[in-house]
């Protein structure tokens, strides 16, 4: 690849290398985020119920994260199966994430 090497004077020390990519390269440049808008198709009450049901499935997946870790007092099991709650809210909360990249524009699964 083509880079610029480009020395700047700093008042903090003397000399500081930046390597930049030229303009005319065809790439992005990796500094700067990508800012993807909203379509104007995404309703705002689906995006708040989506993200609120992000919320509640990895609150769960905490919560029963946070049951099983605890120290015990006695050897009883627990009156709530943590493991397949566990399961369920990582599952919420990954299908919550795949939907909200779905509202934004970005296609998941087959093509």
């Amino acid at each position: 690849m083509d880079f610029t090497l480009i020395f700047r004077q700093m008042e903090q020390s003397p000399r500081r290398l930046v390597v930049r990519r030229p303009v005319y390269s065809g790439q992005p440049d990796p500094c700067q985020p990508i800012a993807r808008a909203m379509p104007p198709t995404a309703d705002a009450t689906e995006i708040w119920i989506t993200i609120a049901a992000m919320v509640a499935g990895f609150g769960l997946m905490g919560t029963m994260a946070w049951l099983e870790r605890r120290p015990r007092k006695s050897f009883d099991p627990l009156p709530v199966p943590t493991t397949p709650l566990l399961l369920v809210g990582v599952l919420i909360g990954l299908l919550a994430i795949v939907h909200l990249f779905n509202l934004w524009g970005i296609h998941t699964g087959r093509r």
